[in-house]
Order: structure tokens, then C-alpha cells, then sequence
């Protein structure tokens, strides 16, 4: 048998393609542009392993992060099928990046920048009232007709890096009615309920972001960066400007140099929540980042990657992902409908259609509708 890490040498030559083993044993700092279905989280999940089993330093440990649970679940159940014990063990972490800025952060430091006198506490959403309570009882009304108040729930009011409030949470008919009068109430609000020791999930990043900028705390940055020498960072497509702005003081500008960053442009699913998926492109194109490739699809038909390859950004994907899965070989073939914005509300009867009639092959034919 050997020893695990043995097991888990031959496990990586028999399991993982070439692309995927020279990502596993890349050195320095590496940002990965994947396809999808290329097995972006498996392969992170082979280097953690090959780290964890390497790992000299009692003192520091590895910092694994996503923006999904499911992906820190996959993480975790790779990691437990190749034989490690799970879970990690500190000085390690894996886990969402929103739970390692609360859990590193927010709670142990967020009172030095929140004046509260206590370690803060995140109020969930279904108990947003509690927040309501801290509007200055003189804030102006809201009215978005004569008879229609509006209402604004403090925890759809966000900070930007700037200290400013960003409302774009605020459904859009209140929003415009919003005075200069209101936005200051809505600061003070924010602030007053910080001071009790309160804040929402998007108001923890910000504090973290307030944390590693201040002068006066520097000390944490470089704690943190002592206390994770290597850092692994999977469904990065998903990174917002303050997760980026965050990462990149947390990594300092030469002061770690063990990253391997990974994610696929395409796939990103939280942009309706600020989130950049050119934060990749950034990396790309950064001085001292290898970019090894990720390009063939395990979990398509050849059909289907060359129907969304026109879909794709082309100055990053020139050609369609070669598919080489067991579904690679399928003869369906795809059926492309276009609808042009006015026609977007017949398309889930559509689709029923569809299924229930069953269309088989089809010539894909590119519309600019």
C-alpha cells in the first residue's frame, strides 16, 4: 500500500489529467482560467491534499476559500476520499471567504474600528428589525406617492470602499425618491448600530476591508499573513471589488508567494451581487502570475461545448473546449433559441414545449436578436 503520500502520488498520476497535475504541483503565485466542467474544485482539492501531507510548519497553516458552501462541501468530501482526516485542523482553513473574515476579522478585531466595546455580532436577515430601531426618529419621510411611504431596511444599505453608502439594494421606485437628508440618516443609523456591537453580513466585509487598511491596526495584516503561509482561493469568478481589494492586502505585494487562484470567467453566478469575474483577467495579466490552462471539458458532449463557445469570451477561449468525458461522444444535438427582449416571458412554456416534445437533431444557427 505505502504510505498516504504515496497513495496519494499515484492517486494524482492515475486520477488527474497533465493539465490538472501541473496545477496540483505549481509553484508560486498561479491563477487558473478554467472551462467548465474541467474539474476546477477536484484538482484544488488534490493540491490541498499534496500540501497538507507536505506541510512543514506547525505554526502556519493554509488558507482554502470559495464563495459557496457546495464548494467547500466537495472540497471536504475529496479531501476525506483520498484518506486525509477531516476536519482540517488548526492552523488550517477552509471554508467561505465571508466565514474567514468573520472568524478572523470581524469577531476577534472589529471592535477597533466599530467603537463597540464588545466582539460584534451579525444580525440575520429575518430579524432585520432590530436594525430599524436605530433610525433617527427625525429622519424625513419617504414618499413615493402622495399616499404610498417608502421604506428603506438598513440591511439593504451597503457600504463601498469608501466609507460611502451604496443603495443599489434599495428597490429602484425608492430609491429615486431618496433626499441628501435621508442618506444621512441612513449613515448615522449604520454607524450608531455598529457602535451596539451590530452588522450585517456585507457590513462584515467592510469592517475586515477598514481592519487591513488602517495604519493603526497594520499589526493584523501581518499577523494573518504569518499565520497562513499559503493560500488556495477556488470559484474565484466570484470575487466582488471588496473581496479583491481584500485578498490583495491580506496577500501583501510580495509577502506571499504560495497562491493558487482558480475560476472560470463564464460561470460566474453572484454578479447580480458585485461580483467581477475580470478579477481573473487582473491576475492574468499581472507580473509574476503563472496562468497554467485548464481546457478540456469532463462533463459535456462535443456538441455542447462548440454550441457555447460563441457564448464564451474570445480573447480567453479561441476554439471550443475539447470534450473528453464519457458524454463527450453524444449525437444530440443542441437547439439554440434567441428571444429578443420583448418575447422573454414566453420562454419558460417554451421550454415546457420542449421537453415534453422532445426535439432531437437540430442545425445550430447563430441569430444577432
Amino acid at each position: 500500500m505505502g504510505t498516504l503520500s504515496e497513495q496519494l502520488a499515484r492517486r494524482i498520476e492515475s486520477d488527474l489529467t497533465l493539465e490538472q497535475q501541473a496545477i496540483v504541483n505549481a509553484k508560486g503565485r498561479t491563477v487558473v482560467i478554467a472551462c467548465p466542467g474541467s474539474g476546477k474544485t477536484k484538482t484544488v482539492a488534490y493540491r490541498l491534499a499534496k500540501l497538507l501531507l507536505e506541510w512543514p510548519d506547525p505554526k502556519s497553516g493554509i488558507a482554502i476559500l470559495s464563495f459557496t458552501n457546495n464548494a467547500i462541501r466537495e472540497i471536504e468530501s475529496q479531501i476525506e476520499s483520498l484518506g486525509l482526516e477531516y476536519p482540517l485542523q488548526t492552523p488550517h482553513f477552509l471554508g467561505t471567504i465571508d466565514s474567514f473574515l468573520t472568524q478572523n476579522l470581524f469577531r476577534p478585531y472589529g471592535h477597533l474600528v466599530m467603537s463597540c466595546t464588545s466582539s460584534p455580532q451579525i444580525v440575520p436577515k429575518e430579524q432585520r428589525a432590530i436594525l430599524q430601531q436605530f433610525m433617527p426618529s427625525d429622519a424625513p419621510k419617504i414618499w413615493i406617492s402622495k399616499k404610498k411611504p417608502g421604506v428603506v431596511h438598513l440591511d439593504n444599505v451597503h457600504y463601498l470602499p469608501s466609507g460611502d453608502l451604496d443603495l443599489s439594494s434599495v428597490p429602484k421606485d425608492v430609491r429615486e425618491k431618496i433626499s441628501e437628508r435621508y442618506k444621512e440618516a441612513l449613515h448615522k443609523a449604520k454607524l450608531e448600530y455598529a457602535k451596539a456591537g451590530l452588522a450585517t453580513h456585507s457590513d462584515v466585509v467592510y469592517w475586515g476591508y477598514k481592519l487591513l487598511t488602517s495604519e493603526r491596526h497594520q499589526w493584523i495584516a501581518d499577523a494573518l499573513r504569518t499565520k497562513y503561509g499559503e493560500w488556495i482561493v477556488d470559484e474565484a469568478q466570484d470575487t466582488s471589488d471588496f473581496h479583491e481589494r481584500i485578498m490583495n492586502l491580506l496577500w501583501g505585494s510580495q509577502n506571499i508567494t504560495g497562491i493558487l487562484v482558480v475560476g472560470d470567467p463564464d460561470q460566474a453566478i453572484f454578479e447580480w451581487n458585485k461580483a467581477k469575474p475580470d478579477f481573473l483577467l487582473r491576475l492574468k495579466d499581472k507580473e509574476g502570475w503563472n496562468c497554467p490552462p485548464l481546457t478540456e471539458n469532463w462533463r459535456s458532449s462535443q456538441l455542447i461545448c462548440n454550441a457555447t463557445h460563441p457564448f464564451r469570451n474570445p480573447t480567453l477561449f479561441s476554439k471550443p473546449s475539447p470534450a473528453n468525458g464519457p458524454e463527450a461522444g453524444l449525437s444530440v444535438h443542441p437547439i439554440l433559441l434567441v428571444f429578443p427582449l420583448n418575447q422573454c416571458q414566453r420562454l419558460p412554456s417554451i421550454l415546457q414545449i420542449l421537453w415534453q416534445t422532445r426535439y432531437v437533431v437540430r442545425p445550430l444557427t447563430w441569430t444577432q436578436n
